[in-house]
């Protein structure tokens, strides 16, 4: 007697021999639409029998549940998540899933330290949502931002890669640092130009992500942005957009790019954005004239420094901790006219250090460490 019809080999029949349940492909099963909770067919492309539950999704009948170690581990959603701030291996104990949804972000680079500095680029964002676990050790790698580039100039520090077993996230690049390196270094997402025609860091990611999206094998990332004169730094580059232009005359108001956007994943039951980069620096001439520095993108982009009269500087991205302002003064750099520090564990860069040569320097803001985060249904 069939206890169980659809389209296609759907038929479920009970006999002497017992229960013959309906064969489909995967592509098949896929194909099917308002499924019933409860619903047992067998894979035929698996090898198995499955049933649709109540998360919406097909597991194996009589599996073994999935079960892991390593980082922060909780619940959200009906999902189990682990989350790495730090370097560590996730352990597969027991069981195994097909379906499981991985996010990497690598470290942010640091705005350039100096003056007229550009902001960092964030570090490139891998997701997938269809990585296989089973039994044995995965190594997480969560890479650190790029160090606060010091005073005197020319330093611009890119991020550090993060991993994941074979999935590994691109750094993100400095910006562009004046005496010296004035060019924004290319990463996952491209540092700020700064001072002169050198050109912005191009990033290696790919543009056009959006939230909660999967990405390309390289990543989500954008170019960092270019300077206006020396009056306005380009912002890095962040893994939603490219980092904005700076603006404005040497001699009139000028205004550091802002950090480009970064994305927004929901996988651990929040509602961060990661990836923002840093704001670019303002430096009209002499220190003389109305400046704005460049704001850190979303996902904790650091805030570009100015050094102007009057001042405001850039104002740190949210994220999942957020950036920090930049520094404003018009007579000690040195002292506060630092890029702001990008935030811990968003992958965010740093924000462009400003100054000008006849009053002093200031230091590239930080940028931000990466992440990792494992999630599954915790059926599974």
């Amino acid at each position: 007697m069939p206890v169980y019809s659809g389209s296609g080999d759907e038929t479920a029949l009970l006999s002497g021999d017992g229960i013959r349940f309906p064969r489909l492909t995967t592509t098949e099963r896929n194909a099917l639409s308002s499924v019933v909770e409860g619903t047992i067919i067998y894979n035929d492309t698996e090898n198995r029998l499955e049933f649709y539950d109540n998360n919406g999704d097909w597991a194996e009948v009589n599996k073994t549940a999935l079960s892991a170690t390593g980082g922060t581990k909780s619940v959200a959603s009906g999902k189990t998540v682990h989350v790495f701030t730090s370097p560590g291996t996730f352990s597969v104990t027991a069981g195994s899933y097909d379906s499981a949804e991985v996010m990497v972000v690598a470290g942010g680079g640091s705005g350039g330290g100096g003056r007229h500095s550009g902001g960092g680029g964030a570090g490139a964002i891998r997701f997938v949502n269809n990585q296989s676990l089973s039994p044995g050790n995965y190594s997480v790698t969560v890479g650190a931002g790029g160090a606060t580039s010091p005073s005197p100039g020319g330093t611009r520090n890119p991020g550090n890669n993060s991993v994941f077993g074979s999935i590994t996230a691109a750094a993100g690049g400095g910006g562009g640092s004046h005496p010296g390196n004035d060019a924004g270094l290319p990463g996952g997402s491209g540092g700020g130009e700064c001072h002169s025609n050198a050109g912005a860091g191009t990033g290696t990611g790919n543009g056009g992500g959006s939230n909660d999206s999967a990405s390309p094998s390289n990543g989500w990332g954008n170019d960092g942005g270019d300077r206006s004169a020396r009056a306005g730094a380009g912002g890095g580059g962040g893994a939603g957009s490219s980092g904005g232009n700076g603006s404005g005359p040497e001699t009139g108001h000028g205004i550091g790019g802002n950090g480009g956007a970064g994305l927004q994943y929901t996988l651990d039951g929040n509602s961060y954005y990661y990836a923002g980069g840093g704001g670019g620096a303002s430096d009209p001439d002499g220190c003389n004239h109305q400046g704005t520095g460049g704001n850190g993108g979303n996902g904790g982009g650091g805030g570009g420094g100015v050094c102007a009269n009057p001042a405001t500087a850039g104002s740190g991205g949210p994220g999942r901790n957020n950036g920090a302002n930049g520094g404003s003064s018009r007579n000690v750099p040195t002292a506060d006219a630092g890029g702001g520090a990008a935030g811990a564990n968003t992958g965010g860069g740093g924000g462009g250090a400003a100054g000008w040569s006849s009053t002093g320097n200031g230091t590239g803001g930080a940028g931000g460490s990466g992440i990792v985060m494992v999630a599954y249904p915790t059926s599974a």
